[in-house]
């Protein structure tokens, strides 16, 4: 999982997985931070092992079927966030994820899983953890799928920074600041990535028509095309000296888990090493991305 690469590769994820990275290793320093007093005993070490388990391994259980009042709930039920409420699923736990796989649901008795199709014996059984990109998948889980058909990157860090401070404010007020989505289905572009391309290429009362739903936004539709095939091609040129970055890292063959070393100041700090696996699929992950850059930008041309 991206969350034990080694500093060097973890600056070169992907934009979306970056984030996604963040986030959860705020959520993971959180957690530490709650439990290391009251068990000093336990050390990061064990801590991130299980906390990495149950992150991985677990399903959501938000107490479906029962009434507000019943005694399985816990008393603090209300207070509770999706992140608060977990299962684990001995055998179902199991399953390995495809985007198209068997149905798990869940109600007050329990869960279970229906086939999606006849299997032969012999044959793997997958289930779908959900409509995940491979970003998420990566962070999460540690994998990525070759084929995924809910895959998409998000554009937002190419686009909010051409917007000047009015635009920005503009596109708040209506309710399409950000959530910009590259899709490897169509459509290509997402409602709201077509919105700020047209603040951007067009004059204000036309993105007022759009965002209103007063035009249909098909006669500035070329304009608007042409200018995001330009922002893409600049990425797709990034993407390669991305990828000539990541081919170039060396990988710790014959190092132990941590590699130990000095500082300055004599300290000794603990450095990740560079694994033959993570690096691979990195560069299996900057390929899919360059693939749907490259695709939605001869889509657009058209």
């Amino acid at each position: 999982m991206p969350l034990n690469y080694s500093e060097a590769l973890q600056e070169l994820l992907p934009h979306a997985a970056t984030t996604l990275l963040t986030n959860q290793r705020t959520k993971l320093e959180k957690d530490w931070t709650d439990l290391h007093p009251h068990i000093p005993a336990i050390s990061k070490d064990l801590f991130t092992y299980t906390w990495l388990i149950v992150n991985t391994r677990t399903f959501y259980w938000e107490y479906p079927d029962l009434p507000n009042s019943h005694p399985r709930l816990p008393k603090k039920r209300k207070q509770l966030t999706a992140d608060d409420c977990y299962a684990m699923c001995p055998f179902m736990d199991y399953f390995n994820h495809s985007d198209i796989g068997c149905d798990p649901q869940s109600d007050s008795k329990g869960y279970s899983v229906t086939a999606d199709r006849e299997y032969k014996a012999g044959e793997e059984v997958f289930v779908s953890y959900g409509t995940h990109t491979n970003d998420f998948l990566l962070v999460e889980y540690g994998f990525i799928l070759e084929s995924n058909r809910n895959d998409s990157i998000p554009l937002d860090h190419l686009l909010l920074p051409l917007l000047s401070k009015e635009q920005a404010e503009a596109l708040k007020e209506d309710g399409f600041h950000g959530n910009y989505t590259l899709s490897s289905k169509e459509p290509t572009i997402c409602h709201r990535t077509e919105a700020v391309l047209r603040l951007l290429v067009l004059d204000n009362r036309r993105y007022s028509a759009f965002v209103g739903g007063d035009d249909d936004g098909s006669k500035e539709q070329g304009r608007v095309n042409a200018y995001l095939v330009q922002i893409l091609t600049k990425y797709s040129r990034q993407i390669i000296e991305i990828l000539e970055e990541v081919e170039g890292l060396h990988v710790d063959r014959h190092s132990s888990d941590k590699v130990r070393r000095g500082s300055s100041k004599g300290a000794v700090s603990e450095k990740l090493p560079i694994r033959t696996e993570q690096k691979d699929v990195l560069i299996r992950r900057w390929k899919q991305i360059r693939d749907l850059v490259n695709t939605a930008i001869g889509n657009l041309s058209l």
